[in-house]
């Protein structure tokens, strides 16, 4: 029987999950990138996963104070995102 919990939720409690399970898709970033096509004062970032999709995110500075548009993706999975986003980057001191 499957939890009622969302894979979401699982994800960011740091459960593992299986890979090539229709039902515990992985949510290991693959891939990021900065979208080309961005809003004056907006950063925007693509993400792919192993089997769980993909998609977007962006944030914005909105009275003061910065707003992610996740997605509906955990604060944890986000967190994932930019940590590859980082791995990906060339420093450029």
């Amino acid at each position: 029987m499957h939890n009622k919990r969302s894979v979401a939720d699982m994800f960011s409690k740091g459960e593992k999950m299986k890979r090539n399970s229709k039902n515990l898709p992985d949510f290991t970033i693959v891939d990021v990138c900065i979208t080309e096509d961005y809003k004056e004062g907006q950063i925007d970032i693509d993400w792919i996963t192993v089997s769980a999709g993909f998609g977007h995110l962006s944030f914005c500075n909105k009275d003061g104070k910065i707003v992610c548009n996740n997605e509906g993706m955990s604060r944890d999975f986000v967190k994932q995102v930019l940590i590859k986003l980082v791995d990906k980057a060339i420093m450029a001191e």
